[in-house]
């Protein structure tokens, strides 16, 4: 599978891991520096919007811009607030990004481009390389996240155990059961 067909992908993947999940799921912090599952889709949306559909766009213009400001997503989810903004729209917003930066790259054959994000020069690649490392960060941190409702992922790859941090978290989310894996 080609690092574009990942990247397409990401959006249903993120709908997976949310549907279903209540208001109080969705804005479940399982610790105080981590996200919850409707901070990462808003950052996602975020990221899309503001950072690599911009960078596409640019670095496939004839024209540029080819010079980026680097983004802080940290500052981004304070100052914008993400538990308290609506998942669904947000979710919508982010597919509709995807979707017009996949749409340019398959319409572009050239995919030797460059240019600056922040300090830092970058090719068309290394950028969607950057991208597909992104999305699987957070792909993970939702399917771990107590609410995601898997189970077997927060019991035991998270390093969680029923008995400690994780009964804490699952009793506070209303749409997982508290169960051992199979």
């Amino acid at each position: 599978m080609s690092i574009i067909d990942r990247l397409e992908q990401t959006p249903e993947r993120v709908r997976a891991l949310i549907e279903g999940r209540s208001d109080e799921d969705l804005s479940f912090k399982p610790a105080p520096d981590a996200f919850s599952l409707r901070e990462n889709v808003l950052h996602l949306r975020d990221i899309d919007v503001d950072g690599y559909e911009v960078r596409i766009a640019g670095l496939l213009a004839e024209r540029g811009p080819h010079e980026f400001p680097d983004i802080d997503g940290a500052a981004l989810a304070r100052e914008r607030n993400y538990n308290g903004q609506p998942v669904a729209p947000a979710l919508e917003d982010f597919a509709s990004s995807r979707a017009r930066s996949i749409a340019r790259l398959r319409e572009s054959t050239d995919r030797k481009r460059y240019g600056r994000v922040g300090t830092r020069a970058v090719s068309l690649e290394g950028l969607l390389e950057d991208w597909a490392r992104h999305d699987s960060e957070h792909l993970a941190e939702m399917t771990h996240h107590p609410c995601s409702g898997n189970t077997r992922s927060i019991s035991y790859t998270a390093g969680w155990t029923l008995a400690s941090r994780s009964t804490r978290s699952l009793k506070r989310c209303a749409t997982v059961p508290l169960r051992p894996p199979d």
